[in-house]
């Protein structure tokens, strides 16, 4: 559990077959938090997405994160 915790995602791949209304990313992000213990720590790890269009509307059909470094 965290007091707070604050996420970036400064990089961002994204590629979409629209026709058959599928897609995947990959995304970089960066946390920097606060336990409730008051232990500060850090996150870095990539978002492996994989996508798809619901009617207008797409939507994540699965997410999976790979931390890179984690203090």
């Amino acid at each position: 559990d965290v007091q707070w915790l604050v996420q970036t995602a400064p990089n961002a791949v994204f590629e979409v077959d629209e026709a058959a209304g599928t897609g995947s990313g990959r995304v970089l992000i960066t946390e920097t938090f606060l336990t409730k213990k008051g232990e500060p720590g850090m996150l870095v790890g990539i978002y492996h997405d994989r996508y798809v269009r619901v009617g207008t509307a797409w939507l994540f059909a699965e997410r999976r994160i790979e931390a890179v470094n984690r203090t």
